[in-house]
């Protein structure tokens, strides 16, 4: 993430040029991935493919004629319309009154479609989710969101947005985060409990719309301090005593090697793990970075 949540446009300024920083300074493990073709190069070099991307729109102040081009010819290809509350485009998911995609909004729906850059709906509230899901044009994604009917956390999705996300096409990225997670409120979720999710998202909306949205942040056990984050957000941390609570069995990026191995346990096919674990996603950016930018918008 190069502009989270509350970020200005100067603040997500510095976190991008801190990651062209990065690969300035290791050019040959990371590459800043702009079209599919990259991700596929990285992969081919044994390098890391960074993605740009914003959770919450923040950056774009009042100002997306000008700020979005900016960043697109920067590299964002990923932006999320709000995070978790109000803003200029729309409302959050813990807002009490979720008055849906603002005019401002719907301007940046249809800009982030010319300009090839992916509509992520997670931390969105859902009115204004399914608004944006009817308005755009291209497939969106919830890049790390799981199912409502599983966990009634406020971050999981009623069965009707993940139809309508599927319905254009789009991708669920499930999350290791446990109290979005876990079906047994003040228990340690698992990595079945992620499954269990998995399997609720391919059995209702399809394999080809559900993908793997980790939400593994590392880096918060590390601070001896209690977070930002923790502090904003302590009532959805209510039920566990992790400042990042994983989930046992998927808390680390080494353990990714162990949802394949649940997935093949509960009888996935090779193709339908494959398009689990990232084809599905790379269909997405594909038709989306891919295709041809209207002409005054980006610079590719």
């Amino acid at each position: 993430l190069v502009g989270s949540a509350n970020r200005s446009f100067r603040e997500a300024i510095r976190e991008v040029n801190n990651s062209y920083r990065l690969l300035a300074s290791k050019p040959g493990k990371v590459l800043i991935a702009k079209k599919s073709a990259d991700i596929m190069k990285a992969k081919a070099e044994g390098k890391l493919a960074l993605i740009l991307g914003f959770q919450g729109a923040d950056p774009l102040d009042d100002d997306w004629i000008n700020t979005l081009p900016v960043f697109q010819r920067l590299g964002v290809r990923v932006i999320a319309l709000t995070y978790n509350e109000q803003n200029r485009l729309g409302s959050g998911c813990i807002e009490p009154n979720d008055f849906g995609l603002t005019a401002y909004g719907a301007q940046v729906v249809g800009a982030m479609n010319r300009m090839g850059i992916i509509i992520d709906l997670s931390h969105v509230g859902m009115k204004t989710a399914m608004d944006a899901i009817q308005l755009s044009a291209d497939p969106v994604l919830f890049t790390h969101s799981n199912a409502r009917a599983l966990n009634p956390h406020p971050r999981n999705l009623p069965d009707e947005v993940m139809k309508a996300t599927a319905a254009k096409g789009g991708v669920i990225g499930v999350v290791a985060w446990e109290v979005m997670c876990t079906r047994t409120p003040g228990k340690k979720s698992t990595l079945s409990d992620f499954l269990d999710h998995i399997d609720y998202i391919a059995k209702l909306v399809g394999v080809d719309h559900v993908g793997l949205g980790s939400d593994i942040n590392e880096s918060f056990r590390a601070m001896p301090i209690r977070s930002d984050f923790e502090t904003r957000y302590s009532f959805m941390l209510k039920d566990t005593k992790e400042v990042a609570p994983g989930i046992v069995g998927f808390s680390y990026v080494h353990e990714f090697p162990n949802v394949s191995r649940g997935l093949v346990a509960r009888g996935y096919s090779d193709e339908d793990i494959r398009k689990i674990i990232g084809g599905n996603y790379m269909r997405v950016i594909r038709q989306v970075w891919d295709k041809e930018k209207q002409p005054g918008f980006g610079d590719d």
